[in-house]
């Protein structure tokens, strides 16, 4: 069953004493009903800190305008080079377009001749004071290994099927006070976002049309 969470507002600590008390609970049931050791997690983050940018990188191609493998590889190295702006950290980086000599090209460049292979990657960013903020938590409950993931992607892989993705979807979970949104077309993830409302502002704005709280 779940257990409840205080401490946090829209997504971010607010009181890292509470998270970590709740976290020492949730951890330790964890491993008591599994008889097992936590010691590495994947903590899904949500809130306002989370944003979409694009950013483009391009390649040269051989003498014989065949684009290889190599070349793919070496623009995904570009991008990974690439460094967040002040305050942010990259959680993911996802291709979402390529050009040939700046034509937009359906599907994988390789194979196909061009003279220069562009790419369009989406970075999902996180604040990172607010990430600091959670390893800290984790830390204090003795779990120095975690890897963070947008909650909005992480239940989109969960609920969203490979067709669903294919064909394009877009996987609302709305939570108690934040709403996650990603949304996939042709197996890609094109956009994610973390809305600070959530049930307790809709469940607020029923009460003041003065419907019965019984009815709720």
């Amino acid at each position: 069953n779940p257990m409840p969470v205080n401490g946090f507002v829209r997504g971010e600590i607010a009181n890292i004493e509470l998270v970590t008390k709740a976290l020492k609970s949730a951890v330790s049931d964890l491993e008591s009903r599994n008889n097992i050791i936590v010691n590495d997690v994947f903590v899904s983050v949500e809130g306002r800190h989370i944003v979409c940018a694009d950013n483009s990188g391009f390649v040269y191609i051989g003498s014989d305008g065949e684009i290889l493998e190599e070349n793919v590889k070496q623009l995904s190295e570009n991008m990974s080079n690439v460094q967040a702006p002040d305050g942010k950290v990259i959680l993911s980086r996802i291709p979402q377009r390529y050009k040939i000599d700046s034509r937009e090209i359906v599907g994988d460049p390789v194979g196909m001749y061009g003279k220069q292979l562009e790419a369009t990657y989406s970075f999902l960013l996180a604040g990172k004071s607010v990430l600091e903020r959670i390893g800290k938590a984790f830390d204090r409950v003795g779990i120095n290994g975690y890897n963070f993931c947008a909650a909005a992607s992480a239940t989109a892989q969960v609920a969203a099927t490979s067709d669903e993705k294919e064909m394009g979807v877009a996987v609302v979970d709305l939570g108690a006070g934040v709403t996650n949104v990603a949304i996939y077309h042709d197996g890609v993830l094109r956009y994610a976002v973390s809305i600070p409302m959530g049930q307790e502002a809709i469940n607020r704005d029923i009460k003041a049309n003065a419907i019965p709280e019984k009815h709720i």
